[in-house]
């Protein structure tokens, strides 16, 4: 028996602060590609949280437990065009970085992959 080769994908998400959601039920976009898209979560705080997005990580990654698991505040850019696909009210500068997962893959964008689905 043969193990596939298994690849990273870093789900990030960020957190809604400074803005009264709209939300009261779990919101997913269309799914993309990679991912089911980043969609809006509801807590039992009652805060929204976004996410997960989709950051592949080098395909030389071997052991998760040395991937940085911390959320680059750079990445809020995409999240802010993604949300605003179904949320256009939300104000610049109210998404704060939250958390981030890890997500085994079978597959990797930048590796020929036996028996790849286009």
């Amino acid at each position: 028996l043969q193990i596939p080769k298994q690849y990273y994908a870093k789900g990030n998400y960020f957190k809604l602060e400074n803005q009264k959601s709209p939300f009261t039920r779990l919101i997913y976009p269309l799914p993309e590609p990679s991912g089911l898209g980043v969609h809006a979560t509801i807590d039992l705080s009652n805060s929204t949280r976004f996410g997960p997005d989709v950051e592949w990580l080098d395909k030389a990654t071997n052991n998760p437990e040395e991937i940085d698991m911390n959320v680059d505040p750079i990445r809020a850019e995409s999240f802010y065009a993604a949300i605003r696909k179904y949320w256009p009210d939300l104000e610049d500068g109210n998404l704060v970085a939250d958390y981030a997962g890890i997500r085994p893959k079978l597959l990797h964008p930048n590796v020929g992959n036996v028996g790849e689905r286009k």
